[in-house]
């Protein structure tokens, strides 16, 4: 089962955003949100991303794989999305390479083609889009 603990250290570095100056009311007080910064929230969706180790889960099938990870993305694009939409594409563009690693694998044919691989992943994104969360996030890719 994957597990998501990125929000136990982005605590650390908190600062106020520009883009949400709203206010909110808190027990009758004026607060203003606050939230980490977007090279720290990266680094740590990255981390967790590696420390899932797609590629070398080629037994199961990729509706397992999209079922297993899926409310974890969401969870990120729900909260994270809401303020650093931006800085999600690169995160996401890494776990698009680790999908392509994850059919190199699953696919020995494709072992020494990335650029095939990465293709059928991108076929894949266009018939399936709905398969993986984030795959919502940009239609046509992160970049």
């Amino acid at each position: 089962m994957i597990t998501c603990r990125t929000e136990d250290r982005l605590i650390e570095s908190r600062r106020p955003t520009h883009r949400l100056l709203r206010r909110s009311r808190i027990d009758g007080k004026q607060v203003r949100p606050w939230l980490a910064k977007p090279s720290v929230v990266a680094a740590a969706i990255r981390q967790t991303v590696r420390r899932w180790r797609l590629h070398c889960r080629h037994t199961v099938s990729l509706a397992d794989l999209a079922q297993e990870i899926n409310p974890v993305l969401q969870g990120w694009l729900n909260y994270y999305g809401r303020f650093y939409r931006s800085a999600l594409h690169a995160v996401f563009d890494t776990l698009d390479q680790y999908l392509v690693r994850w059919v190199r694998r699953k696919y020995q044919r494709l072992k020494l083609k990335v650029t095939r691989a990465r293709a059928l992943v991108v076929k894949i994104r266009h018939q399936r889009p709905g398969l993986f969360a984030h795959w919502a996030l940009a239609p046509d890719g992160g970049q």
